[in-house]
């Protein structure tokens, strides 16, 4: 017995449907108030990804500093990773620096970022005075090849971004979990 076919499928199967992304468009950088490049969305389509595992270990960075997990981002960094900013070179270190970091700027939230295909880290603290975020700066990475897909050497860029960088914004919904971090156990 034959299901019900939809009225709109003929013998050759289902209509054509129009695309509804273009991925051969570049991505469209927005200006904000504050002369900072951000952008609604990052969703540039499956070919943006030109090392997915750079892409994965930016999302799980994000992932884990803004949940205050510094024992997770040990897991992160390989065993010789190197972070010159922090003058850190293992990943104890590097952790126990941007936990350092945390304690002297505790609302500083990070996102997921572009950098033309190049996966970033944009950081954003909360300005007091428009109760909004603005760009401090970015973190950037480089996989050891040898250690399966785990940081090697993490930087820190401030100043205005490049023009070809499309920024995540940090979600407010969110904000109420960040303003709760002091009120969890020392790290």
């Amino acid at each position: 017995m034959r299901a019900d076919i939809p009225d709109d499928w003929d013998e050759a199967g289902p209509p054509a449907v129009p695309p509804s992304f273009d991925f051969d468009v570049d991505p469209v950088v927005i200006w904000d108030d504050e002369e900072d490049k951000v952008a609604d969305s990052t969703d540039l389509g499956p070919e943006a990804v030109t090392d997915p595992d750079l892409d994965n270990a930016v999302i799980e960075f994000v992932d884990v500093f803004n949940a205050r997990d510094f024992d997770g981002l040990v897991e992160l960094f390989a065993p010789g990773a190197e972070a010159f900013f922090l003058g850190e070179s293992t990943s104890d270190g590097i952790a126990s620096a941007l936990a350092d970091m945390v304690f002297r700027y505790p609302n500083l939230v990070v996102t997921r970022g572009d950098i033309g295909l190049s996966p970033v880290v944009p950081a954003w603290l909360l300005d007091p005075d428009t109760d909004g975020y603005r760009f401090a700066g970015l973190f950037t990475f480089e996989l050891f090849d040898e250690a399966d897909g785990l940081i090697g050497r993490l930087e820190y860029v401030e100043g205005d971004p490049d023009e070809d960088a499309v920024f995540e914004i940090p979600d407010d919904s969110e904000r109420a979990e960040w303003d709760d971090w002091s009120t969890q156990d020392e790290i």
